[in-house]
């Protein structure tokens, strides 16, 4: 029996269900297994082959992670939430830390407003140890019992911002960069991340053509959808909803790409959703914060 294979069934044997990624994308469809635990022998062949290890936050268990990317924002938080501190906890190869709970309280994969945390709930899953990816390994920091807790009370405030005059225009966050360089990485991570598979996390697509190029789902922004409303065209790498009433919340009406999707089911725009989508894939070595890179070719509501 390989690591991975162990150190899975032993987080399935904890009622948390774990699932085989190629890096950190999933290899199968897991949105199926959010509420209900997969039988083991489906788990012991998902992970017969090499993979990394990712775990489904929420649904059952109630595992709630908080993601932290930078060691700043984490000692910070351990001082102000000494309470909280001494739960299981991972090193990421970013370098930062997740901090695992069982949170009584329902809570939903969110981006943070706290610059360098997000937090993964339902809706999401987070890579844990023995995985890797090109920047290097997860590994237990803190090997102790996850805590459990009634309800997230212990993430960080976002200090307020001073408020603007009025009659003054909204303004926009403004960034530091070349056009060039936000299409390339955009380029990037649509090769990378394909829509089928962005949009298998969250829903399960079922093949509608012969030759494995369209597919259909329930749609992830509407439920119940008991007729598959949700298109996929794995060609193009595009999606979209049949129902008029959910195409009035694409732009436009336009069919979405990985970053229109991914911006539309975290509440967030195109700009945070590429910067989210280029550290999940690894792709942001060459740039050293978000805060720091414009991506002046593309709308801030594309």
């Amino acid at each position: 029996m390989n690591d991975t294979l162990e150190q899975a069934l032993v987080w399935h044997s904890q009622n948390i269900t774990p699932i085989p990624c190629e890096g950190k994308v999933a290899r199968v469809p897991w949105a199926c297994w959010q509420n209900k635990l997969p039988p083991q022998l489906l788990v012991e062949r998902w992970f017969s082959t090499p993979a990394n290890l990712a775990l489904i936050c929420g649904g059952q268990s109630g595992l709630v992670v908080l993601d932290f990317d930078n060691l700043a924002t984490y000692k910070k938080w351990r001082l102000t939430h000494p309470g909280y501190r001494d739960s299981y906890t991972v090193a990421t190869p970013r370098p930062g830390k997740h901090v695992y709970f069982f949170c009584n309280e329902p809570v939903n994969t969110t981006l943070h407003p706290v610059d360098g945390l997000d937090i993964k709930a339902q809706g999401g899953y987070v890579i844990a140890p023995p995985s890797s990816t090109e920047r290097g390994v997860y590994q237990v920091w803190q090997d102790s019992a996850i805590m459990h807790i009634d309800k997230l009370d212990c993430v960080p405030q976002k200090e307020a911002k001073c408020e603007q005059p009025k009659g003054a225009g909204k303004t926009k966050t403004q960034y530091v960069g070349n056009a060039a360089a936000s299409q390339d990485l955009i380029a990037q991570i649509k090769a990378k991340l394909p829509i089928l598979n962005l949009v298998s996390r969250y829903t399960e697509p079922i093949p509608s053509s012969r030759d494995g190029r369209y597919f259909v789902a329930s749609c992830p922004f509407h439920q119940p959808d008991n007729k598959p409303s949700f298109w996929i065209d794995s060609g193009l790498n595009l999606c979209g909803c049949f129902k008029p009433e959910c195409q009035t919340k694409q732009y436009y009406r336009k069919p979405m790409d990985v970053i229109n999707f991914y911006a539309r089911l975290h509440g967030c725009d195109n700009t945070r959703a590429i910067c989210d989508l280029a550290q999940e894939l690894d792709l942001w070595c060459d740039i050293p914060s978000y805060t720091e890179f414009i991506f002046a070719a593309l709308p801030a509501d594309e």
